[in-house]
């Protein structure tokens, strides 16, 4: 069977989408931000509640802030998907994605952008959606159940582009190795 050389498909956002792109996006982005800040805030609760039989004023502030650290941490991407639901007053944009061996062409209901496949910096996925990555730090999503073939257009993307997929991982399955690979790949 011949490959397919052109994928075309559309994608209606929603505000579960919308809520996927901006974690996503938190994560993908502020990931050593957000490292720091999970091992300030379990350092705070770890010597906290060692404080609580001493000092026990000092214990109880340093547990407060560790477990504000971390419920804290998830409010700037809620932040900005508040923001893009309020802009889009429940009217989500409904996108034509065309993918060609070239490149790529997204089309909005006001503007079309064309890129080329050296704009791509990550291909992720998560269980339900892949998000493309610019190095313009511009994050394009897609539900996988709206390409006719999602695993074509993966290994199609994959091929065009030269990057891998990858899973968006989260902090929690996280660990240092990830972490000293990502400071290097950004040095060089």
């Amino acid at each position: 069977m011949a490959a397919i050389s052109d994928y075309s498909f559309e994608f209606q956002h929603s505000e579960e989408s919308i809520f996927a792109m901006c974690r996503f996006r938190e994560r993908k982005l502020f990931r050593r931000r957000n490292t720091i800040s999970y091992a300030a805030a379990g350092a705070c609760l770890i010597v906290g509640s060692f404080l609580l039989t001493d000092r026990r004023e000092l214990g109880i502030c340093l547990l407060f802030m560790g477990c504000w650290g971390i419920s804290n941490l998830s409010a700037r991407s809620k932040r900005a998907c508040r923001k893009i639901l309020d802009t889009l007053a429940g009217e989500f944009p409904n996108i034509l994605f065309h993918f060609s061996p070239t490149e790529i062409s997204i089309r909005f209901p006001t503007v079309v952008d064309t890129l080329t496949y050296e704009d791509i910096s990550d291909l992720c996925e998560d269980q339900k959606y892949c998000y493309l990555l610019l190095k313009s730090d511009a994050i394009y999503i897609f539900d996988k159940n709206a390409p006719a073939d999602c695993d074509a257009l993966k290994e199609a993307l994959t091929a065009w582009s030269g990057k891998k997929w990858t899973s968006g991982k989260s902090l929690i399955t996280w660990n240092l190795e990830d972490l000293l690979r990502e400071s290097i790949k950004k040095r060089w």
